[in-house]
């Protein structure tokens, strides 16, 4: 069962363990994980900063509130809060246009993120050969995330903790669920509209479209599509990315929702085995459900080619 511990402005915490509705929303492409929670309450509400939510002992959510509603009729008092994790510090705030040569960790830490309260990382402390170009609109977000990607070829996270982690290991554990956990309904989804057939990339600035990936997968569904892609002049492209785009278009041909009774615990990026099924499963999302009928887990994962 879930634990909700709400933080009021001066610091005080009220603690909550039956909402009369909650979800928390996790995807591998946001950032920042969202919840939305109903409590039944009397008396006056204080404004309100910041929500934890606990699976036992475990913190599997730390954010900040956006938005306080109150609804007062016949049935009694409710109060509706709606939040970010801690993510949307770095996605709300803009970062300062200027340019680092041989940028590192710690002085992105400096200069960046431990303004918004984020003290420590876990990774590479060491500069990077090459210039990170921070222009005009980029959130700290994106320093973050261009940083990682162009320099360290790793995708950034930040655990509920506070910890920036830019080590690249920090996205996947085995998470196996037995036959005890039924699987409440699954929905399969195959999708040759995702799929691409033959990528040219041009990769030096000398030269065209001269790198060629096909796919085996889009082949076998019997699926035409041609796309081009500039690594050269394109911010944040190599040729790393390119065979990423094609990979990720694979990856997203077969997917699965299934529903759970209960909490089970994943993060995106876990691979995910369920006894029954065929093949394993990459995380992209998960999506947390607590109302009358007790706690449910919806997981949406992809079979990787």
């Amino acid at each position: 069962m879930l634990k909700f511990d709400v933080f009021d402005l001066n610091g005080s915490v009220t603690s909550f363990q039956y909402p009369l509705y909650a979800d928390i929303i996790f995807s591998q492409d946001a950032p920042a994980a969202g919840l939305r929670a109903v409590f039944a309450v009397s008396g006056k509400i204080p404004g309100l900063l910041s929500a934890d939510v606990f699976d036992g002992d475990i913190l599997i959510f730390r954010g900040f509130i956006d938005e306080q509603l109150e609804y007062s009729d016949k049935n009694g008092c409710r109060l509706e809060i709606r939040a970010r994790s801690i993510e949307a510090l770095l996605l709300d705030n803009e970062a300062r246009p200027q340019t680092y040569f041989m940028p590192s960790m710690p002085l992105l830490m400096e200069r960046h993120f431990s303004k918004y309260g984020f003290d420590h990382f876990i990774g590479s402390q060491s500069a990077a050969a090459g210039r990170l170009s921070i222009t005009k609109g980029m959130s700290e977000w994106d320093v973050l995330d261009s940083f990682c990607r162009n320099f360290l070829g790793t995708c950034p996270a930040v655990t509920p903790e506070g910890v920036i982690d830019i080590s690249g290991n920090n996205r996947s554990e085995d998470v196996f669920i037995s036959k005890n956990c039924p699987v409440i309904s699954a929905t399969k989804k195959l999708s040759r509209k995702n799929l691409v057939s033959d990528l040219f990339a041009r990769t030096y600035s000398a030269g065209g479209y001269e790198m060629h990936l096909d796919s085996s997968l889009a082949k076998l569904n019997k699926v035409k599509k041609t796309r081009f892609v500039n690594a050269v002049d394109s911010n944040g492209k190599s040729v790393e990315t390119v065979r990423r785009l094609m990979k990720k278009t694979e990856d997203s041909f077969e997917c699965y929702e299934l529903v759970f009774h209960g909490i089970v615990r994943c993060r995106p990026g876990d691979v995910l085995t369920v006894e029954g099924f065929p093949n394993p499963m990459t995380v992209t999302g998960m999506h947390y459900v607590r109302n009358n009928r007790g706690d449910i887990t919806r997981i949406y994962a992809e079979v990787k080619n």
